[in-house]
């Protein structure tokens, strides 16, 4: 059960953005306002909103704000005394009274709560453990298409805990759950891919979800990012971007980055270190959700083009000019609007399509 919950507990990247800088335009001088049109009053705070506000600065004052909202069946503000009662912050610790407010919360349809309320009864917070419990509550937070829910019970789906054993309907929850942004399930997914789990093995679509969660700063997917540019398993080879994501996953406490990086840096070219320091030093986490135009997505497109004879112009992760041209020509030769844009079903085709 241990190496469950580690990976429950797993939840919660970033294929960093290169390229030509948009060209800057200066915009109209606006004209000085009136009183006529002076910004009207800012919304009082609400109680929430206060004790949202309260959480990191004074935790005790937060849970004094939160028990009367909590009391009047305020959803959020059980999730949010819920968390504090669990952790002992600002409060003393009561597993027991934070799982009744998660459930409390989460019989009223909160996603969050049922999510809470899974985790809590999955590794016995506040009571025994009851897999079949916390599925339940993963399978109602699902159904609203919660990420965490959907993650938790495709975990649950996938060793049978608490649920029928069915890796294939834990891939599609996976699959929804990465589409939505969330990088454990990217990382999940990527992983599945690379191993063959339920599914023919695809390095290069496997690349393309650790590059989603590595965008966002999942360090397990940038240490398998930064490994697979290190032999080229689903991505060209290239020592820069190793050498980038394995320091960015030994900054962020990967165990197994570090000696890697240690080792694979020696070798390395100075220009590749230079280049890799220079990336790490600006580096910013990304958006969560795929777009279709994201780097992790570019790059799988163009490997895919070229596997099919179709010149994307370069293997970069970059939407050029080229790049827009291949995936037009390919979205004619199949059928699809051919607009150049890189959405769902031009993925789909990508991956079906027979190439090299």
């Amino acid at each position: 059960m241990t190496a469950v919950r580690r990976r429950h507990a797993a939840s919660a990247a970033l294929l960093l953005a290169v390229g030509a800088l948009a060209a800057c335009t200066t915009p109209p001088a606006a004209e000085p306002p009136t009183a006529d049109a002076a910004a009207p009053p800012a919304a009082p705070e609400t109680p929430l909103a206060r004790a949202e506000r309260l959480q990191d600065v004074d935790p005790a004052a937060a849970v004094a704000a939160l028990r009367p909202l909590a009391q009047q069946g305020d959803p959020q503000a059980q999730v949010l005394l819920g968390r504090a009662l669990q952790a002992g912050s600002g409060v003393a610790r009561d597993e027991l009274a934070a799982l009744r407010l998660f459930e409390d919360a989460a019989r009223a349809g909160h996603a969050e709560a049922q999510v809470e309320a899974g985790l809590a009864r999955l590794s016995g917070r506040g009571v025994a453990a009851d897999p079949r419990s916390a599925a339940a509550w993963f399978e109602m937070a699902a159904a609203q298409n919660h990420p965490q829910g959907l993650h938790h019970l495709a975990l649950a789906t996938l060793d049978g805990i608490g649920v029928r054993r069915d890796p294939g309907k834990a891939l599609a929850l996976l699959e929804r759950a990465a589409g939505r942004g969330l990088a454990a399930a990217q990382t999940a997914l990527g992983r599945a891919y690379a191993e063959g789990q339920g599914v023919p093995r695809d390095l290069a679509w496997a690349a393309r979800w650790y590059g989603e969660a590595a965008r966002q700063g999942e360090p397990e997917a940038q240490f398998r990012l930064g490994v697979a540019h290190i032999s080229g398993a689903g991505v060209p080879p290239d020592p820069a971007a190793a050498l980038t994501w394995l320091t960015l996953a030994r900054d962020r406490g990967h165990a197994e980055a570090g000696p890697i990086l240690a080792t694979y840096r020696e070798r390395a070219a100075p220009q590749a270190r230079a280049a890799a320091a220079a990336v790490v030093a600006r580096w910013r986490p990304a958006a969560a959700v795929p777009d279709g135009d994201d780097g992790p997505t570019i790059l799988y497109v163009q490997q895919r083009l070229q596997a099919l004879g179709i010149d994307p112009g370069g293997i970069d992760g970059l939407a050029g000019r080229k790049t827009r041209a291949a995936v037009r020509r390919f979205q004619e030769d199949h059928g699809l609007p051919a607009d150049g844009l890189v959405d769902d079903a031009t993925l789909a085709a990508l991956r079906a399509a027979r190439g090299a």
